[in-house]
């Protein structure tokens, strides 16, 4: 049993009875003397406790953060106060440690992480995060391109190029990889060149009616340049919701000039045997979309982008796996307003020939296996 003012409170089976503190101590708790109760009724002639000291605020490892800037005197200056003289940066100069500036420099943490940690480190203004992208020369090379010329920094497709230059890839590996950047290279450059929108209605499986989606120009036709350029058909028939007509040039470069000489054209005129009022103010189509894996002197490129211009298309779109800087810039200057390129690489240098340096060799020869032919 024990007593609690007036109380009584019993113990319960298992309780540990705590011993009673003596009167007139000092508690770990309270640090004034504990003194007896008077008698009920009977006023105290003890004075009141001595109210206790307020404690400090909780601070960091670093007081002068929390100090108190001293008042300028008077025909003074700045200096003369040290907190108010030294900017911000200098006070959180020791803050930042070895082990805050490894969590600065990483991308995954965030300025809130950083405010929580141990000794609220601040992220140092030097602070450098390496993002990856094109190499130093290649993305200097891009700066220097016209505004309607886009080449790639995927990862993945820098890879894939790689090893399409090797000269151990057989026929079936060049054909496997030039499809597979094809793709890529088409999903970037229709992504920024179709659009959305409601299509007809449908229904799911499970009877549920929704809106389809369609995109927008419907009128396209792919391109392909002979005889390269059939291998990445279908990699842009793929990317598309619906298939979409194919039509064919033919064209060689003059072995003396490197002139290109057009010996095939498969575009259909734009106007039948019976034309109606629609057919004739109609173009063929909206967006034509050139595909040839290697862009050399440009030549080729240009007098294709000329012929479906003349021949009623309104933009063209021309994707390519690999270029030389001067023929890409002399194919994207041919029609800048209604013409986009996009590549998968871009080499700086040309042969005497006019083959590029490092290249892919003649990836014609290489796709059909006509090598020495």
């Amino acid at each position: 049993m024990a007593l609690e003012g007036d109380a009584a409170v019993s113990w319960l089976p298992g309780d540990v009875p705590m011993p009673a503190r003596p009167t007139g101590t000092v508690s770990p708790c309270n640090p004034q003397p504990v003194l007896p109760s008077p008698p009920r009724g009977v006023p105290s002639t003890d004075p009141p406790p001595l109210p206790l000291p307020r404690p400090a605020l909780a601070t960091s490892m670093h007081p002068e953060l929390h100090a108190r800037p001293r008042a300028i005197p008077p025909g003074g200056t700045a200096a003369s106060n040290p907190i108010q003289s030294r900017s911000i940066n200098q006070r959180l100069q020791p803050l930042t440690d070895a082990p805050a500036a490894r969590f600065a420099t990483s991308n995954h943490c965030t300025t809130r992480s950083l405010l929580k940690s141990q000794h609220h480190a601040a992220i140092p203004t030097n602070t450098t995060i390496a993002i990856p992208v094109a190499t130093t020369s290649q993305a200097v090379t891009m700066a220097n391109l016209p505004p309607n010329v886009h080449v790639s920094t995927h990862p993945c497709l820098q890879a894939k190029l790689g090893q399409l230059r090797s000269r151990s890839a057989d026929s079936k590996a060049v054909q496997a990889l030039v499809h597979e950047i094809a793709l890529i290279v088409a999903c970037e450059a229709l992504a920024k060149n179709l659009t959305a929108a409601p299509g007809p209605s449908d229904q799911t499986p499970l009877g549920f009616t929704y809106t389809t989606t369609t995109t927008n120009p419907e009128t396209m036709c792919i391109v392909p340049i002979l005889r390269s350029g059939l291998a990445m058909v279908d990699a842009v028939q793929t990317m598309l919701p619906t298939s979409v007509p194919v039509h064919h040039l033919g064209m060689y470069r003059e072995q003396t000039t490197l002139d290109p000489v057009e010996y095939y054209n498969n575009l259909p005129s734009r106007t039948s045997a019976t034309p109606t009022a629609a057919q004739s103010s109609e173009p063929p189509a909206s967006l034509a979309v050139i595909v040839d894996p290697i862009i050399a002197t440009g030549g080729t490129c240009a007098a294709a982008i000329q012929t479906l211009r003349e021949w009623g298309a309104r933009r063209v779109l021309v994707l390519s796996v690999l270029g030389a800087e001067d023929g890409v810039r002399k194919a994207a200057g041919e029609w800048p307003d209604g013409t986009e390129l996009w590549l998968a690489g871009l080499d700086g240098k040309l042969t005497d020939q006019g083959m590029l340096e490092p290249g892919l060799g003649d990836i014609g020869d290489r796709l059909y296996l006509t090598m020495g032919k």
